[in-house]
């Protein structure tokens, strides 16, 4: 077994000190890992100047040969393949637990780019979630994305409870799915969407119209495709647990 040293550079406010071990000629890192849209040019530039092997977690903005390989969700549009290796969605984490059948929980995200978000037609959505799974304790949370007006628009039965994003912890998702038993998220949320298919959870979609043409919105592209291997329940076809959805998680860290 060989062992690792593992240093984390947070881009740009620590390129200085990247920048500057390489000019002191330190010993060269083996594999450089990058994720967000402001570390390519300088995961590019390292890789040139270090010679170490770099790999970027997320679709190129550079041309992929900059990099060794490239983990790219499959609803991401490229122009070519080269050095790609495509994932079923983003890579996060995967949390297992005892589940309970009477718990589920409801992600509730906002407006975005890619979904028209209308707050009263998601209110009434959620409503009757909960009212077709009575036997369900259901703890519904919104995002930073979600409008004012959502919390109040939200008139829940009594077997479900509203929690506000700003009150819950950092870990507070995770553990959330590795305890539930069914878990709804609105389409926006493609994060969560992803983390809670990689649950052992039954996972359902809450659909909403989309802003773009199919062509053009790879978030509605992704979703098809996971409806398509029934990782995903909808709306209208009633109870997660009467659909007959793929229940295995989807581990696409470990593949």
């Amino acid at each position: 077994v060989m062992p690792v040293a593992v240093r984390d550079f947070c881009i740009p406010d620590d390129q200085a000190l990247l920048m500057d071990m390489i000019r002191r000629g330190e010993e060269p890192p083996d594999l450089l890992i990058g994720v967000g849209r402001k570390t390519h040019w300088p995961l590019a530039r390292a890789r040139m100047q270090l010679g170490s092997r770099a790999v970027l977690l997320m679709k190129p903005s550079l041309p992929a040969f900059f990099f060794d390989l490239c983990l790219v969700p499959e609803h991401d549009r490229l122009l070519w393949e080269y050095r790609v290796l495509r994932t079923q969605g983003m890579l996060g984490p995967n949390v297992q637990g005892q589940r309970d059948p009477s718990q589920g929980v409801i992600l509730l995200g906002g407006v975005s780019q890619h979904f028209s978000w209308d707050s009263m037609a998601v209110a009434e959505t959620v409503r009757g979630i909960v009212e077709q799974a009575p036997n369900v304790d259901w703890t519904v949370c919104d995002s930073p994305r979600s409008p004012t007006e959502l919390g109040t628009a939200l008139q829940l039965p009594g077997n479900a409870r509203f929690v506000h994003w700003r009150d819950c912890s950092g870990d507070w998702l995770s553990q959330q799915l590795s305890q539930v038993d069914q878990v709804w998220v609105s389409a926006d949320s493609a994060s969560m969407l992803y983390e809670a298919v990689a649950s052992c959870a039954l996972v359902g979609v809450i659909e909403l119209p989309s802003s773009k043409s199919l062509r053009n919105n790879k978030l509605q592209r992704g979703i098809d495709l996971l409806l398509e291997k029934r990782r995903l329940g909808v709306v209208a076809q009633g109870r997660l647990d009467q659909q007959r959805l793929v229940r295995d998680p989807l581990q696409e860290h470990i593949r």
